[in-house]
């Protein structure tokens, strides 16, 4: 479990980069629909603090996806994967 907790933060921080380098939003408008300060978005990006999974949830609303989807499978791991 220690190993797992060490990884999930940028896991989940590369799956959230992909997800918005696929979208037509910039981290501006992001920023705006879910109102989580810019700053804020480029330091989770970049795996200096983590994610809440209410800025999950608003940000998977943003880019019109399913939440799961910027989860890591480490963490779905047991589930039906958000599916």
């Amino acid at each position: 479990m220690a190993g797992m907790a060490i990884n999930i933060n940028d896991s989940t921080a590369a799956l959230v980069n992909k997800a918005i380098e696929q979208s037509d939003i910039s981290e501006t408008q992001l920023s705006e629909a879910t109102h989580i300060a810019r700053s804020t978005l480029q330091r989770k990006r970049a795996g200096m603090s983590k994610f809440t999974v209410d800025e999950l949830y608003a940000i998977a609303q943003a880019l019109g996806i399913k939440t799961a989807k910027l989860l890591p499978e480490e963490l779905l791991a047991g589930s039906s994967k958000g599916e």
